[in-house]
């Protein structure tokens, strides 16, 4: 039996959670680069939470004293949303 299938198991919603983690991966690739730019990168899952799950966090690097924290429920808004703040950021 595979990990994949083993994990189905565990997780009957996996199939969509991996969907929405695929179409992540240009973002997560963008703030790859924004971490080899300076910056500490964090994306944080927090399955104690009933909302709001995830926190990305920006920090460092080109943004100096200033940085980007945010919780929600949507994990490709909040990558978004930390990319553009950093773009912006670094004019």
């Amino acid at each position: 039996m595979t990990a994949e299938e083993n994990f189905g198991k565990v997780s009957s919603s996996f199939v969509d959670r991996r969907e929405e983690w695929v179409r992540c991966a240009d973002s997560l690739a963008r703030l790859d680069c924004i971490s080899r730019d300076g910056a500490s990168v964090v994306v944080k899952m927090d399955g104690e939470r009933d909302a709001d799950m995830y926190t990305v966090v920006v920090s460092g690097g080109a943004l100096g004293e200033d940085f980007f924290r945010r919780n929600g429920a949507n994990v490709s808004e909040l990558l978004e949303a930390a990319i553009s703040f950093y773009v912006g950021m670094k004019g």
